[in-house]
Protein backbone atom coordinates (compact mmCIF):
# COMPACT_ATOMS: atom_id res chain seq x y z
CA UNK A 1 0.00 0.00 0.00
CA UNK A 2 1.50 3.29 -1.09
CA UNK A 3 1.79 5.59 2.39
CA UNK A 4 1.72 8.56 0.25
CA UNK A 5 -1.90 8.69 -1.48
CA UNK A 6 -5.40 8.81 0.66
CA UNK A 7 -7.96 6.81 -0.35
CA UNK A 8 -11.56 5.93 1.10
CA UNK A 9 -12.63 2.79 2.14
CA UNK A 10 -15.97 0.93 2.32
CA UNK A 11 -16.46 -2.52 4.36
CA UNK A 12 -19.29 -4.14 3.92
CA UNK A 13 -21.14 -7.73 5.51
CA UNK A 14 -24.44 -8.99 4.91
CA UNK A 15 -26.76 -8.30 7.74
CA UNK A 16 -25.12 -4.80 9.04
CA UNK A 17 -25.01 -1.50 7.11
CA UNK A 18 -21.70 -0.40 5.28
CA UNK A 19 -19.38 1.32 6.82
CA UNK A 20 -17.32 4.59 5.00
CA UNK A 21 -14.27 6.08 6.01
CA UNK A 22 -11.14 7.71 5.12
CA UNK A 23 -7.27 6.90 5.41
CA UNK A 24 -4.91 9.77 5.04
CA UNK A 25 -1.46 10.02 5.79
CA UNK A 26 1.15 12.22 7.64
CA UNK A 27 5.06 12.66 8.54
CA UNK A 28 6.20 9.67 10.15
CA UNK A 29 8.45 11.05 13.09
CA UNK A 30 9.94 7.09 12.89
CA UNK A 31 10.42 7.86 9.12
CA UNK A 32 12.01 11.20 10.18
CA UNK A 33 14.64 9.19 12.00
CA UNK A 34 15.31 6.99 9.37
CA UNK A 35 15.78 9.67 6.98
CA UNK A 36 18.48 11.31 8.60
CA UNK A 37 20.00 8.63 9.48
CA UNK A 38 19.76 7.72 5.95
CA UNK A 39 21.40 11.01 4.97
CA UNK A 40 24.13 10.38 7.57
CA UNK A 41 24.93 6.60 6.44
CA UNK A 42 23.29 6.29 3.06
CA UNK A 43 23.72 9.81 1.41
CA UNK A 44 21.49 10.98 -1.60
CA UNK A 45 20.55 7.50 -2.53
CA UNK A 46 19.29 6.73 0.92
CA UNK A 47 17.24 9.59 1.24
CA UNK A 48 15.90 9.62 -2.48
CA UNK A 49 14.84 6.04 -1.88
CA UNK A 50 12.94 6.40 1.64
CA UNK A 51 11.11 9.47 0.18
CA UNK A 52 10.19 7.91 -3.80
CA UNK A 53 8.68 4.74 -1.42
CA UNK A 54 6.52 6.94 1.02
CA UNK A 55 8.94 5.21 4.24
CA UNK A 56 8.65 8.45 5.76
CA UNK A 57 4.71 8.89 5.59
CA UNK A 58 1.98 7.21 7.78
CA UNK A 59 -1.49 5.47 7.21
CA UNK A 60 -3.86 7.30 9.62
CA UNK A 61 -5.63 5.98 11.32
CA UNK A 62 -4.00 2.85 11.54
CA UNK A 63 -4.58 0.70 12.96
CA UNK A 64 -8.68 1.40 11.62
CA UNK A 65 -10.74 0.16 13.93
CA UNK A 66 -14.42 -0.27 12.77
CA UNK A 67 -17.79 -1.48 14.58
CA UNK A 68 -20.26 -2.66 12.20
CA UNK A 69 -23.75 -1.88 12.89
CA UNK A 70 -26.79 -4.49 12.43
CA UNK A 71 -29.19 -3.57 10.01
CA UNK A 72 -32.66 -2.84 11.38
CA UNK A 73 -34.92 -5.51 11.23
CA UNK A 74 -37.69 -5.05 8.54
CA UNK A 75 -40.61 -3.08 9.98
CA UNK A 76 -43.41 -6.08 10.44
CA UNK A 77 -46.02 -5.60 8.10
CA UNK A 78 -49.02 -4.45 9.38
CA UNK A 79 -51.70 -6.98 9.65
CA UNK A 80 -55.30 -6.14 8.27
CA UNK A 81 -57.93 -5.20 10.40
CA UNK A 82 -60.05 -8.24 11.51
CA UNK A 83 -63.55 -8.13 9.58
CA UNK A 84 -66.33 -7.31 11.63
CA UNK A 85 -68.34 -10.25 12.37
CA UNK A 86 -72.08 -10.32 10.54
CA UNK A 87 -74.65 -9.30 12.11
CA UNK A 88 -75.71 -13.24 12.10
CA UNK A 89 -72.89 -14.41 13.52
CA UNK A 90 -73.91 -11.59 16.43
CA UNK A 91 -76.98 -12.60 16.73
CA UNK A 92 -76.84 -16.52 17.22
CA UNK A 93 -73.76 -15.68 19.76
CA UNK A 94 -75.60 -13.90 22.24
Amino acid sequence: MNHRETFDVTISKPGFQDWHGHVTHEFSTGGGVALAGNVLVGGLVGLTVDAASGATQKLVPNPLTVTLEPVAAAAAAPQPAAAPASPAAQSSSQ
